[in-house]
């Protein structure tokens, strides 16, 4: 029943939102082909939007296909260098691949918009200990400065 009204509201408009809801729905259901294809079409109409970007991303990663995913997140970036949720799982993504000089950019990106970013300092203070072997730049100064007074 929901499938025949999501094709039946699609078949009414071609709005990228549209289109949007109708590839939820599929990805939903675990149709990863149909759910891609109706993402791309959103993003032929509206290249410049960047929720079809975010959830092409999040297919990809689900099917381990973090180089796409990447190339999607890539994308949003390249349009707003101060996305923080693109950057996060840019970095996320890098740090799983072991990519960890990679992944330490990415956080410095993050803390660069926005410096209390707890997610973020903790990561990279993680990478600079663990992988740089760098333990005095674990942000301590940031850390102490969102410690409540």
């Amino acid at each position: 029943m929901r499938r025949q009204y999501v094709e039946a509201e699609r078949a009414k408009t071609q709005t990228p939102l549209a289109i949007v809801f109708v590839g939820q729905d599929l990805y939903g259901k675990t149709d990863t082909t149909r759910a891609e294809t109706e993402f791309r079409k959103a993003i032929e109409l509206q290249p410049d939007g960047t929720e079809a970007y975010y959830l092409l991303a999040q297919l990809y990663i689900g099917t381990k296909e973090e180089q796409k995913a990447l190339a999607n997140l890539q994308t949003i970036v390249s349009k707003n260098p101060k996305d923080v949720s693109a950057l996060m799982l840019i970095a996320l993504i890098k740090d799983q691949q072991k990519n960890y000089a990679e992944a330490r950019d990415a956080y410095e990106k993050i803390l660069a918009v926005n410096p209390k970013f707890t997610n973020a300092l903790n990561n990279v203070a993680y990478l600079y200990s663990e992988h740089f072997n760098e333990p005095e730049v674990c942000c301590r100064s940031k850390a102490r400065e969102l410690l409540p007074q």
